[in-house]
């Protein structure tokens, strides 16, 4: 955990768990708390001054995501997010 040793985690309490950054979004907006949100889901709030970060680059989480398919599978569904996930910017697949 990264509060484990922080005097500050003493005094922080949970108030809501998802495992979805849209959830912790919106709670973050309404004034509830703070969260850990992926950059990619709130760099338009940074940048507008809406949300700040709570702390410096040293808590930064890294994060890979990673997709495979089976190439024996030609479900409908399965392809149509490939074909989506395909069309994504590459600088989105790999910040």
């Amino acid at each position: 955990m990264l509060l484990k040793n922080d005097p500050l985690r003493m005094r922080l309490r949970t108030v809501y768990e998802t495992a979805m950054a849209e959830g912790l979004k919106g709670m973050v907006m309404q004034g509830v708390g703070m969260a850990w949100i992926p950059d990619f889901c709130i760099r338009q709030e940074l940048n507008d001054g809406r949300l700040v970060r709570a702390g410096g680059e040293q808590n930064d989480v890294p994060l890979e995501i990673r997709l495979y398919r089976c190439s024996l599978v030609h479900k409908p569904g399965v392809e149509k997010l490939w074909r989506q996930m395909m069309k994504l910017p590459r600088d989105f697949l790999q910040a």
